[in-house]
């Protein structure tokens, strides 16, 4: 990412078209820039910011997690955010500091200093909606950046009553390593919110015919297999003819008949709108007869 900057003068960049300002004399091909997404261009204004400030500093929070490629919900800030000591001063033209009575030990990744992945994933779940908190712990569980217990230590050494403790000892208790996508953590964000019965995660059917594969979501005492579909299954994609997409379609129907076993089971789907709104989730929630039974089968 770094090999992208390109130093020059400021009248050449500006009046050729054909690069973008990251900062006073620092550049990036357009061409390139606008192929990158929103976390990698946050990663690409972390290396133009280390580039111009002078001494240490440690990238932390949403800039840290674009570089450990954690993911978020919702939209990636473009300030790149520094922890540095509570009694720091100073300005960095793009950087957004954080201060902090205890500075943290930082670790080198791709050449610049930043959290870790523990520090990363406890710095945000202190501060962002649980959904998204949710979703950047179990990738980096899942990932193996960090152990709940790492977690957990960075829970533990924040000071008693600090801003953001509770949640973040909710994120980590509610973490799982199983969820597979952004999506799934999203998803049992909204079923933790609507305390609905804790579906099991990534169960295996099989049948007659052998393997069938693996379900996002089972309630077993429901007969309920739910599935988040983080792409529009039931059209054609750009990149498909309409025989491609057939087949595909095909597969996924072939593979939800054989999920149902007969009529034993039942399969309930939704998508990225659904998920987002948490009224509207209730609802299709509700549609599928999973509904608040009182009980807290979310507690430790």
């Amino acid at each position: 990412m770094r090999k992208l900057l390109v130093p020059t003068r400021a009248h050449q960049a500006m009046n050729d078209g054909a690069h973008v300002r990251l900062r006073r004399g620092l550049y990036v091909p357009r061409a390139a820039f606008d192929e990158l997404t929103a976390a990698e261009r946050l990663q690409l204004a972390a290396y133009a910011v280390d580039h111009a400030a002078q001494g240490a500093h440690t990238f932390s929070h949403h800039a840290a997690a674009a570089l450990w490629d954690l993911p978020i919900v919702g939209t990636w800030p473009t300030l790149v955010e520094r922890t540095t000591s509570a009694g720091s001063k100073g300005r960095s033209p793009g950087a957004r500091r954080r201060r902090r009575e205890a500075e943290p030990a930082p670790v080198e990744h791709r050449g610049l200093l930043v959290t870790s992945p523990a520090r990363t994933v406890i710095d945000l779940a202190r501060e962002a909606r649980l959904e998204s908190a949710l979703a950047t712990a179990d990738h980096a569980l899942r990932l193996g950046l960090c152990s709940r217990s790492d977690l957990r230590a960075e829970v533990e050494a924040l000071a008693k009553g600090a801003r953001g403790k509770r949640k973040a000892t909710l994120v980590v208790h509610l973490a799982d390593p199983l969820s597979e996508s952004v999506g799934e953590s999203l998803s049992r964000a909204r079923m933790f919110q609507l305390n609905v019965p804790r579906p099991a995660l990534q169960t295996t059917f099989s049948d007659e015919d052998g393997l069938i594969g693996r379900v996002d979501f089972w309630w077993e005492e429901l007969g309920l297999i739910g599935e988040f579909d983080g792409r529009v299954k039931y059209g054609v994609d750009d990149d498909e003819s309409p025989t491609q997409a057939g087949e595909r379609l095909w597969r996924e129907k072939r593979r939800e008949d054989r999920l149902r076993g007969g009529g034993r089971r039942r399969v309930g789907r939704w998508v990225w709108a659904d998920a987002l709104d948490l009224e509207r989730f209730r609802q299709v929630l509700l549609r599928l007869g999973v509904r608040d039974t009182g009980a807290d089968s979310w507690a430790a």
